[in-house]
């Protein structure tokens, strides 16, 4: 099916503004107009198919054999091509008008939504103005919420370093341009790597305790942490003995 006749048929219709009455009709118009062409076009394609001759000379071909099979004489048989090429006439003369009448409708759609642009311009200007408010205020209540999420952070750091002891040196920062979850992803990561696994948390899995094992030093044994073993081994001058 070609429907070259429908390309563009409504791209100059603006999406997402209060057309005028006299608009949408002629625009429903035009789109059961479309519907019923495409309806059209598929419950005839047997015979709009430009390769309907090859599928009807084949049915031909299985009617004359079936009737053969059956001892039925298979010159009495209707064709069934020649009917499609009947039908095909048919077919073409019926969509070519429903295609001059998909024509006309574009044409008063065209028509009555150009005398309405002049209209759409100052309710767009109005919906743009609106956008625009809404906007800024979305953008500054995000920079509020990103002040506040910084200094959450900052707390949750400081105080789980103060919890354990500890000073907590230097800020959190996280890749430029980052904003909302990814720059939250980022947050979460930089204190789990500090040692706070669970920023969210109670604190109580702050800083967990490094895992130690026992090495053997010149035959004596020690309990040390991993890190520590690691490096002892490395040096040839130990040995783990469990973990």
């Amino acid at each position: 099916m070609s429907l070259d006749i429908i390309a563009g048929a409504q791209d100059f219709v603006v999406s997402g503004i209060d057309l005028p009455p006299n608009v949408k009709k002629a625009m429903a118009a035009h789109d059961a107009a479309f519907e019923k062409l495409v309806e059209f076009d598929g419950e005839n394609d047997d015979v709009l198919n430009p390769m309907f001759e090859s599928y009807w000379e084949e049915r031909d071909r299985e009617a004359g054999a079936q009737a053969v099979r059956e001892g039925r004489d298979p010159m009495a048989l209707p064709s069934l091509l020649a009917d499609a090429r009947n039908r095909r006439n048919l077919a073409i003369g019926a969509r070519e008008a429903m295609r001059l009448e998909l024509r006309r409708l574009r044409g008063e759609l065209h028509k009555a939504y150009m005398a309405a642009v002049p209209t759409l311009v100052a309710a767009a200007g109005k919906t743009y103005a609106d956008a625009a408010d809404a906007y800024e205020k979305a953008q500054r209540e995000a920079e509020r919420a990103r002040s506040a999420f910084h200094a959450a952070a900052a707390r949750r750091r400081v105080l789980a370093h103060q919890a354990h002891g500890r000073t907590a040196a230097g800020h959190l920062r996280a890749e430029a341009g980052s904003r909302g979850a990814a720059e939250v992803d980022e947050f979460d990561a930089l204190l789990a790597a500090e040692g706070i696994v669970e920023p969210r948390g109670d604190g109580s899995s702050d800083f967990p305790p490094e895992p130690k094992v026992t090495i053997a030093v010149q035959g004596v044994a020690y309990v040390v942490t991993a890190d520590k073993a690691a490096k002892l081994v490395r040096a040839g001058v130990g040995k783990v003995i469990s973990k």
